[in-house]
C-alpha cells in the first residue's frame, strides 16, 4: 500500500512575481502487515518565468514516475 500526503505545496502567481510554485509530497509505503517498509519525499518546482500558470500538482508526474521506475523496475 502506497500513501501519500502532500507536505507543503505554493501555489503562486509566478507570471509576474517570479516566485515559482513549489510541492513536497512523502509517500509511505507499508507492506501487508501495515508495516512501514520505506517512505520516499518528492519535491517539485516550476520555473521562475512561466508564460501559463499552473497548479503545483502538475509538477508531479515526472517525479512519481521515477520513484516507481525505482520501486518496480522499467516502466513505459
Amino acid at each position: 500500500m502506497i500513501i501519500p500526503q502532500i507536505l507543503h505545496w505554493e501555489d503562486r502567481a509566478t507570471g509576474w512575481s517570479f516566485v515559482p510554485d513549489r510541492i513536497e509530497v512523502r509517500f509511505d509505503i507499508y507492506n501487508n502487515q501495515r508495516q512501514l517498509i520505506d517512505s520516499y519525499l518528492i519535491n517539485g518546482r516550476s520555473a521562475y518565468i512561466v508564460w501559463v500558470s499552473k497548479q503545483p500538482n502538475s509538477l508531479l508526474p515526472k517525479p512519481i514516475r521515477a520513484m516507481l521506475k525505482e520501486l518496480f523496475g522499467k516502466l513505459k
